[in-house]
């Protein structure tokens, strides 16, 4: 109920400004990833998800030890919902314990996803500025 209730208390906070990533640019990620259909895990991506988790973990991003919904097959971690991100990266820019799953609802994966481009390590990183539609 705690999770539900910052997930709540996140969503309705008032906006920060953000200036890296525009709507037109978020739903221009949304459209090459999915064609804004639900989605859950991407299927020839689910692979990567033992990787990406292993290295979430030893980063900090995931906490099997803390959070009761950080366990289960790596793979459920892989590339996953609207914005085609990795949930083992990406959880980290949501607030609180949550499952992965949580990416597949669009409303969740669309802040998600502004959260992570707008975030200065999308900023260090090719891969990510890459997958924001940088040049």
């Amino acid at each position: 109920m705690a999770t539900l209730v910052a997930l709540l208390g996140f969503l309705l906070a008032p906006p920060k400004p953000v200036a890296r990533m525009a709507f037109g640019e978020l739903a221009h990620v949304c459209e090459r990833e999915s064609r804004c259909l639900p989605v859950g895990i991407h299927a020839r991506d689910a692979h990567h998800g033992r990787v990406a988790y292993r290295k979430a973990v030893a980063r900090g991003w995931l906490d099997p030890e803390g959070c009761i919904w950080h366990h289960g097959s790596p793979e459920r971690f892989s590339t996953r919902g609207q914005a085609g991100m990795i949930a083992a990266y990406t959880l980290r820019h949501l607030p609180g314990c949550l499952p992965p799953e949580v990416l597949d609802l669009p409303i969740v994966s669309a802040i998600a996803a502004h959260r992570r481009a707008a975030s200065e390590a999308c900023d260090r990183h090719s891969r990510c500025r890459s997958w924001r539609g940088d040049s």
